[in-house]
């Protein structure tokens, strides 16, 4: 499961069974780039560091609202 560690037990469900991928970006990473990012699917993107820490959630709504060169850490 995580790292490919062993579990105890066969019967689930397991938390890594409903993990889905989300589009990150980066706070200085311009809207458009954020926008394209998101694709057809997803309404929000996950903003983190370059280390991949975790800053924050920008939705699909406040980046339709920004101006498109403006970083989304500005939103």
């Amino acid at each position: 499961m995580a790292y490919a560690l062993p579990v105890e037990g066969d019967d689930g469900p397991f938390a890594g069974e409903f993990a889905a991928e989300v589009p990150t970006v980066g706070p200085d990473d311009p809207v458009s780039s954020a926008r394209e990012r998101l694709g057809d699917g997803a309404d929000r993107a996950v903003v983190t560091t370059a280390d991949g820490v975790v800053l924050g959630l920008v939705e699909r709504s406040t980046l339709d609202e920004a101006p498109a060169d403006a970083p989304v850490a500005a939103e």
